[in-house]
């Protein structure tokens, strides 16, 4: 995959909620591609992580992330904050592999917060972390 050029895609909005969107996919040749996208029905894509597009439940606030060319997905249960709106950008999502617990992370921050959540996949939980420090996060990067 890391020697593929980059690929433009966009996803279908013209999806009801008991149907499942479609990601579209082109190459550098021109070639279109078409998939569908598991568990997108009554949710937002509110984002890109690792390859993964982050499915968001409006009704069920439970994330659920697929990756459109290996179709591998991971859910993420009901996410105890209320976030209303992805659109202002100051909710960040971000998924790692942590060697610690040999397992996916869904990694979520709010700018000009001092918490980070993280739910292990396949945990079925929410856990958090507060600083006490007078700096705030602004955002968060995987190295």
């Amino acid at each position: 995959m890391a020697a593929i050029p980059p690929m433009s895609m966009w996803i279908s909005t013209d999806a009801n909620e008991k149907e499942c969107s479609y990601c579209h996919l082109e190459d550098f040749e021109g070639k279109k591609f078409k998939t569908i996208i598991p568990h997108s029905a009554g949710r937002k894509c509110v984002g890109l992580t690792c390859g993964y597009l982050i499915l968001f439940g409006r009704k069920t606030k439970d994330f659920w992330l697929v990756n459109p060319i290996t179709r591998h997905e991971l859910h993420f249960p009901y996410f105890p904050f209320d976030f209303d709106d992805f659109r202002n950008s100051k909710v960040r999502v971000i998924l790692v592999f942590s060697p610690l617990v040999s397992g996916w992370l869904l990694v979520i921050s709010e700018c000009y917060a001092r918490k980070i959540w993280f739910s292990i996949a396949g945990k079925g939980e929410w856990n958090h972390v507060s600083f006490s420090s007078t700096f705030y996060i602004i955002d968060s990067h995987v190295f």
